[in-house]
């Protein structure tokens, strides 16, 4: 850990434009002691209590073909869902500060003709926004499209890769832009764990449109540790602002009285409330109202949008 500090403390900070609007902060856990979310460069703060880096984002695109998930400003925005403002060694930093262990970017093998596959600590990404008044949160595999299956795959193995050193010295996500790759990009800082051609004729993922809010949203994307441990309550809000857990309807209070009991005994909970297909914001607003006046503090509540259906095949084009 002190060679992160000393590596973070012997950079210059660089200033990074940032968007008009501050993103909202990630929630901390019920079981948490207290909210240890701090800045550390600009764009990017870190989230001490989950292991979680905290990142300004904004979206830039919703349909066509993906080489990346995050890059940064005027480098691949025409084949990226987010960009994001601050400095990917930043990040890179703010990641090794939070325990996470950089492996290597995606290579390739010339005498077997293949792709290497990148490695690194295990990530999970989701991205949190404000519409209608309300803080959505959506796991980054929902927001693409596997061109195979035309269904969002069931989880992207994102791995911290950690990118490299060019030629000169430069670092190279700072040089390409390469924040969150979807593909074999060999200066990757975030890349999934499986080998993926970056030739236009082979690109794996589509934007998965009708998930993604629209261009021009700023958001906070939230890079954590696979591995934390954190238990989950899934329920799902359905007309009239009902909680159901499957078929069963579940009471506010009785939510209360599970994540006061966690918190208690030191267990990390999230609660995470999925808006049925039929359930409208209001909807949303009324299982949330009642929540709060139960006695659950809405900071440690994720809020899922409806599952979005594709209805057409992705584009054949990069940003199309």
């Amino acid at each position: 850990m002190a060679a992160w500090v000393m590596l973070a403390a012997s950079l210059a900070a660089e200033p990074a434009p940032t968007p008009t609007a501050r993103p909202p902060t990630p929630a901390v856990s019920a079981g948490a002691t207290a909210i240890a979310v701090q800045s550390y460069a600009p764009g990017v703060r870190i989230d001490w209590g989950r292991r979680a880096v905290a990142v300004d984002a904004r979206v830039v695109l919703r349909k066509g073909l993906l080489e990346l998930f995050a890059c940064s400003p005027n480098t691949r925005e025409h084949e990226s869902i987010l960009v994001v403002p601050a400095r990917p060694l930043r990040i890179h930093e703010a990641l090794g500060l939070v325990g996470l262990e950089p492996g290597r970017p995606p290579g390739y093998d010339g005498q077997r003709g293949q792709g290497i596959a990148a490695s690194g600590g295990a990530l999970r990404v989701v991205v949190q926004y404000v519409r209608d008044g309300v803080e959505w949160t959506a796991a980054a595999e929902e927001w693409v499209i596997d061109r195979t299956s035309n269904r969002s795959p069931s989880t992207l193995d994102f791995v911290f890769a950690g990118s490299r050193s060019l030629d000169g010295g430069s670092f190279g996500a700072d040089s390409e832009g390469t924040v969150i790759c979807l593909v074999d990009f060999d200066t990757a800082l975030v890349a999934v764990g499986s080998s993926h051609s970056a030739d236009n004729e082979q690109l794996w993922l589509a934007a998965n449109t009708d998930a993604i809010p629209p261009v021009g949203t700023t958001c906070t994307m939230v890079i954590r540790a696979a591995d934390y441990a954190c238990a989950v309550i899934a329920l799902t809000v359905v007309p009239g602002g009902v909680l159901r857990e499957g078929d069963r309807v579940v009471a506010p209070d009785a939510v209360a009285r599970k994540l006061r009991a966690a918190a208690m005994g030191g267990q990390h909970e999230t609660l995470v409330l999925r808006s049925a297909s039929d359930a409208t914001v209001a909807d949303v607003r009324s299982a949330l109202n009642a929540l709060t006046g139960a006695g659950v503090d809405p900071r440690f509540v994720e809020v899922r949008p409806p599952q979005a259906k594709r209805t057409e095949k992705p584009s054949s084009t990069p940003g199309g």
